[in-house]
């Protein structure tokens, strides 16, 4: 679920920081190639940054 609403508001806000838009022409403005490019994005980054997390983690509470 968490991955799905970071891709949708990811490139809205992007576009509200960089291009200065309101929130809504931001929202007007992404289309759903934007969303599945920043989703696969999200996924891989997720991937690799949560089981890394984990790990680490559990390491330090071992200690």
């Amino acid at each position: 679920m968490v991955l799905r609403a970071q891709a949708f508001s990811e490139p809205v806000l992007n576009r509200v920081a960089v291009k200065r838009l309101r929130v809504v022409d931001a929202i007007r403005e992404v289309r759903l190639a934007d969303i599945l490019r920043f989703f696969r994005t999200v996924l891989a980054t997720n991937l690799l940054k949560f089981p890394f997390f984990e790990v680490s983690t559990g390491q330090e509470q071992r200690m």
